[in-house]
């Protein structure tokens, strides 16, 4: 079965900023990255192709588990003083950092503003804060001008 869903406030309650907002992210798909219920790795947040992950990535070259983010301290919250880490699981198309390619297996630092690569797939590695900052600038770009 599958579901899809349409965010977006009501057409009637739209102001020109908030439209600008929703036509600026169009063209970009944007994941939460959170724990997802019944997913086998409780210490990590696991990054794929197979439904069970945490970050579900439907690309035939992405692999069914691609990679994990991991955290210094699980019990504590992501800042500065707790690092996120980033790992490849032996994907048979490859990971990177910022152009730097990943030895599988091995945890790598990730950071707000980071690329990462999965395979192909680029991604860039978001904060609420960033994100937001990047709707703002996105929603003033002028049209057809990427």
């Amino acid at each position: 079965m599958g579901y899809q869903t349409t965010l977006g406030p009501n057409p009637a309650q739209m102001t020109p900023e908030v439209e600008a907002a929703f036509n600026a992210v169009r063209d970009f798909q944007v994941s939460a990255v959170r724990k997802r219920k019944g997913n086998p790795f409780p210490d990590r947040i696991s990054v794929g192709r197979a439904r069970n992950c945490d970050v579900v990535l439907r690309y035939s070259f992405v692999s069914k588990l691609h990679a994990h983010f991991l955290l210094a301290d699980p019990e504590a919250p992501l800042d500065a003083n707790n690092a996120l880490t980033l790992v490849d699981q032996k994907s048979h198309n490859g990971s990177a950092v910022n152009g730097e390619p990943l030895e599988p297996g091995r945890a790598v630092p990730v950071s707000n503003g980071d690329e990462l690569v999965l395979g192909s797939l680029r991604l860039r590695l978001m904060n609420a804060t960033r994100f937001v900052a990047f709707i703002k600038r996105e929603s003033q770009r002028p049209k057809g001008r990427y």
